[in-house]
Parts: structure tokens; sequence; C-alpha cells
């Protein structure tokens, strides 16, 4: 419907998340009012949230991370949330090898796609207690360090 009646050739959507890119704020203001129209025809209705943003300004938070013209970052609550879960391996509240490792290499396969070597660097390559604890991890799990051929 968007692409075939609107014309609309930027529109990103996964589940129920979507955006829509255009120049023209009062057309995308238009798009919006007639989305809401054809939705409440199919008895759904746009998350109160839904709002026009300058991209350049502030960004676009879609799944996960904070995306700008020319490099994405991982969204604040996500970075809040993996330097949380650091300091739990490092304390040892989490004790579990295999959660310990899970839980390294997810958060590397978060980071992994978007602009975030500098965060990655200071919370785990650079962790000496983080680097031990995974090959402590991995040497009790019987594998190979999945750091060590972790690339970035």
């Amino acid at each position: 419907w968007l692409k075939e009646k609107w014309g609309i050739k930027y529109y990103v959507r996964y589940c129920d998340d979507g955006v829509i890119f255009h120049s023209d704020k009062e057309f995308l203001k238009r798009l919006l009012i007639e989305i809401s129209e054809y939705l409440s025809e199919l008895h759904l209705k746009l998350n109160p949230k839904t709002n026009i943003y300058p991209v350049d300004k502030c960004g676009v938070d879609f799944l996960g991370y904070h995306h700008y013209r020319k490099y994405i970052r991982l969204r604040k609550s996500s970075a809040r949330n993996l330097k949380t879960r650091m300091k739990e391996i490092e304390s040892g509240k989490i004790k579990s090898d295999v959660s310990i490792v899970s839980s390294v290499m997810s958060s590397l396969g978060w980071l992994k796609h978007c602009n975030s070597y500098n965060l990655a660097t200071k919370l785990i390559f650079g962790n000496s207690a983080i680097i031990t604890i995974m090959a402590e991890c991995s040497a009790n799990l019987k594998i190979r360090n999945p750091m060590e051929k972790f690339t970035w």
C-alpha cells in the first residue's frame, strides 16, 4: 500500500516496527494521517509514540540501535544493560560457564552491527577480568575460546 499507492521509496519494516524516510516533512504529516485512517479501516491503530523526526538531528531509534545518516550507535539503554551484564560477570553473580560465554558472545554480536569498537574494547576486549573469565569458562566447557576467532 505504501509503495504502490504513495510511491514510498525508503521504507523499512520489521515485525511491528516501521520507518519511512522522505525529504518533505509536510508530505510525511499527510501520510501519517492517511496511514492512521487506513489502519482504522483494518481495526488497527498506530502506537501513540508514532511521530515525524528530523533524522539528521536525532537519528532513528530502530531495532535496538540509533541510526544516523553515516553511522549506527547502540541504544543507550542497551549499552547500560551491557555494562551491567559485564559487571555481573566480573563480580561472579553469573556463575554458569554456558551463561557467561553465551552472554559475552551475544553482546559482541550486538556490538558488531554498529559503530561500537571503543565500547567493545572498553567493556570486553580491554577488560582483563572478562578475558580471563572467558578463557576459564571455555576451558571448563572444553571448547575453543570463541573470543579468539572473533573478528571485528
